[in-house]
């Protein structure tokens, strides 16, 4: 059971820079990719900004799901640098974002992120930035206590 806030909002985010790992396939099974993450960043000392997020780079619709590309990520300081071999860094540009929040466990972001498109549809920019929030942790809370913000760049 999963409850999904429709409510629609556009808000303003700053430029941020992001750490991160590659992920290749389902945009559901990137949960692998964010525990990755955190096990390499983590002893580094890497000081995490803002809420992971999980960021998704090809349309569903179009390309095959092997084939899909993500990454699992944090926000780290904007002057942020790192020489690794798996995590790297990208900047997201200051930008307006259509937003709404999932509530519950992640099994239902894929009903959620599908409503969610149907609301904005042609309101969101060609090739727009589009991820997730993970705005508490899941091993802290009950699954329909699970919040995630929902985000794409807006036209």
């Amino acid at each position: 059971m999963y409850y999904f806030c429709m409510e629609i909002s556009k808000i303003t985010l700053p430029a941020r820079r992001y750490v991160a790992v590659k992920h290749k396939g389902a945009y559901n099974k990137i949960g692998s990719a964010i525990e990755k993450l955190f096990t390499l960043a983590m002893p580094l000392g890497i000081q995490m900004q803002g809420a992971p997020a999980g960021f998704w780079f090809d349309d569903p619709k179009t390309v095959a799901e092997a084939e899909l590309n993500s990454a699992a990520a944090f926000p780290v300081a904007s002057d942020f640098e790192i020489q690794h071999d798996v995590l790297y860094t990208f900047d997201i540009p200051a930008s307006e974002y259509w937003t709404t929040t999932f509530y519950g466990p992640y099994e239902g972001l894929g009903a959620a992120w599908g409503e969610f498109d149907q609301a904005i549809e042609g309101k969101a920019s060609d090739n727009a930035v589009c991820f997730e929030e993970y705005m508490n942790d899941c091993h802290e809370v009950p699954p329909e206590k699970i919040e995630t913000r929902l985000l794409v760049a807006a036209d």
